[in-house]
């Protein structure tokens, strides 16, 4: 998808409109703008049709829109995006989704080629979930990255609601035919508060992912999880991996995501069956397959006990003397 601005109303000789919400998205990722730089869409004869862009133009916010109007008219400095492809976007490719932590990976989309980053600074899970489909539909992607959670555990939506709708997004998108890469939360200095939700949230998730590589039957695990939090600790989880306001990633803490995510993405022979990812390496691999009507109890009891070593040692040797 090779992405220009046009101008007016009109688009270079050679080149199309983008007149899709996820089109646009896409498109002015691609033109090195933000995913919170998007503002909806509207329905307005005075302004380009289509996805266009402002900057400063009288009377227009700043970002991108996306005109439905048939037809539209040239207003100031607004600018068409425009597209040389005859279809838009690939199908079939990563797609990355998600909270800030997506939206300002700028290295995203030249880490994995091609690929296409429609992250939106702020969003939660639920977000992500209401709009899944318009995006499955229109990328059908191999593989999704996701990061999302924080955010609507920050905001006191609860761990439990906040993975009824992280399920619901994973469960869609496998239902498409897509893998998912969950890269997990991150111990942030300005969090510390939550941390504790943090780790019952993304534990949660690792329980989530066993069941999931079991029910596989012996295929590649559906959900595959990077253990950002714990890699981070690791790693001494300096000021350096995060932006001033102890939040948000330095290119120092997106040089770590995108080097453990590779990885994962790049695995090959027995790492293939690895769903729990941590500094870059394989944690846990994909259980021999057990029957989930209740006569596998043994076999979840040790995944879980497994799952529990990795994240919290203490844990596991109280589930031990249970």
């Amino acid at each position: 998808m090779n992405v220009v601005f046009g101008s007016g109303n009109a688009c270079p000789s050679g080149y199309s409109k983008l007149t899709s919400v996820a089109s646009c998205r896409a498109g002015l990722r691609l033109m090195g703008h933000k995913g919170e730089s998007y503002n909806g869409e509207e329905d307005d004869e005075s302004w380009p049709n289509g996805c266009y862009f402002c900057d400063d133009v009288e009377g227009c916010s700043d970002g991108a829109w996306l005109n439905v109007h048939s037809t539209g008219q040239p207003n100031g400095d607004a600018k068409p995006y425009c597209s040389s492809d005859v279809t838009p976007l690939e199908q079939g490719e990563t797609l990355f989704i998600g909270d800030s932590d997506i939206d300002y990976w700028d290295e995203s989309l030249s880490l994995i080629t091609p690929s296409y980053n429609v992250g939106y600074g702020g969003y939660t899970c639920k977000n992500v979930r209401d709009e899944m489909s318009e995006m499955s539909g229109a990328f059908a992607p191999s593989n999704v990255v996701l990061v999302c959670g924080e955010n609507d555990i920050g905001g006191g939506r609860g761990v439990a609601n906040t993975l009824k709708y992280f399920n619901e997004v994973v469960d869609h998108y496998i239902a498409s035919g897509s893998r998912v890469f969950y890269i997990g939360t991150k111990p942030e200095p300005e969090t510390t508060s939550i941390h504790g939700l943090y780790n019952e949230y993304d534990i949660s998730i690792a329980e989530r992912a066993a069941t999931l590589a079991a029910a596989a039957n012996g295929g590649l695990p559906p959900l595959v999880m990077i253990d950002s939090n714990a890699g981070f600790l690791a790693a001494g989880n300096g000021a350096d991996l995060y932006k001033g306001d102890g939040l948000h990633l330095s290119s120092s803490g997106y040089a770590l995501w995108g080097s453990w995510l590779g990885t994962a993405l790049g695995a090959t022979g027995d790492d293939l069956n690895c769903y729990l990812w941590r500094s870059g390496v394989c944690v846990i691999f994909a259980p021999t397959p057990y029957n989930l009507d209740g006569n596998g109890a043994g076999e979840r009891r040790r995944v879980a006990t497994t799952i529990m070593t990795a994240f919290v040692p203490s844990l596991a040797a109280m589930m031990m003397l249970c």
